[in-house]
């Protein structure tokens, strides 16, 4: 068993899914602000699910 994956460096990480959760919280701001269907919680949720995924990719 690859023991690897318990090695992520915690700063990087926490700061990367910091930035897009940020991100995704601002779009999700306009588009309530401009009455779309999808708000900040479903653009923060999307956008943390493609930080983790990013980040527990396998580097190729």
């Amino acid at each position: 068993m690859n023991d690897n994956f318990l090695h992520y460096p915690v700063g990087p990480v926490a700061m990367k899914i910091a930035v897009a959760i940020g991100i995704g919280m601002l779009i999700g701001m306009e588009r309530k602000w401009s009455h779309k269907e999808a708000g900040i919680r479903a653009f923060s949720i999307v956008s943390l699910l493609g930080a983790l995924s990013a980040v527990i990719s396998p580097e190729n």
